[in-house]
């Protein structure tokens, strides 16, 4: 998995909040783990029409280069605040496969957490032992995504 952010979800219904993740494979991979001082890019973008209708009017997206394989992406308001943040970490998993974890939460102005949820996947061959899992974020993830959201856009600014 590449890092590939699906900034629609946003768009999603209300969050659930879970005392803990599920599925075996959820929490195995840092995604919440700060930056550190590996190399990156900042790119900076505007939003389609339907996301500014929620609140998310640019997204500032950091990938940093080498592995593990790991991207985040922050939609930002008119005023510079977090209202999204977008997660992925993989690392290769054999000579044909990777694994890894992406997070999606939406969040409103007030800062609480709207919809989210962390997936864990694996790609490669063959394709009969790919796995994937979903589940909803849990109260912790939730504030540990807005503190990632925050070294982001330390590191990136707000384009």
């Amino acid at each position: 998995m590449r890092p590939i952010f699906l900034y629609a979800a946003a768009a999603l219904g209300s969050a659930t909040i879970a005392s803990a993740p599920a599925g075996a494979q959820i929490g195995r991979f840092p995604i919440f783990s700060g930056l550190g001082t590996r190399t990156g890019r900042c790119r900076f973008s505007e939003t389609t029409p339907a996301l500014r209708e929620q609140g998310v009017q640019r997204v500032v997206l950091l990938v940093l280069e080498g592995e593990p394989s790991r991207g985040v992406g922050v939609g930002i308001d008119t005023r510079g605040d977090v209202t999204m943040v977008n997660t992925s970490y993989s690392v290769q998993a054999g000579a044909h496969r990777r694994e890894g974890e992406t997070m999606m939460a939406s969040y409103s102005r007030d800062g609480v957490l709207k919809t989210g949820a962390r997936n864990y996947g694996t790609t490669g061959s063959p394709a009969l032992m790919s796995e994937d899992r979903r589940g909803p974020l849990t109260a912790t993830d939730a504030a540990a995504a807005r503190t990632l959201a925050r070294a982001v856009l330390a590191r990136c600014g707000r384009g």
